[in-house]
């Protein structure tokens, strides 16, 4: 059973999953389609910016490991 907890997921297979789970949510939500899209894009707008902050926090780690390597090889 430990080995199953180890087991990541693969991210095409979340993906997939995900979209499977957003679609049933807006079918079943039996909301009409002019009070949905406003909805989604503010969430767009938020995961967008969230990834955009994640990209940036990211990008600078990685920089800084660069230059720490940098002085390390010297």
């Amino acid at each position: 059973m430990e080995n199953a907890e180890q087991i990541m997921k693969p991210m095409s297979v979340a993906r997939a999953e995900f979209i499977n789970s957003l679609t049933d949510l807006i079918n079943n939500s039996m909301l009409p389609p002019f009070v949905i899209e406003p909805i989604l894009k503010d969430m767009y707008n938020d995961i967008h910016m969230v990834a955009q902050r994640q990209y940036e926090i990211d990008n600078k780690n990685y920089m800084k490991l660069l230059s720490e390597s940098k002085g390390e090889s010297k």
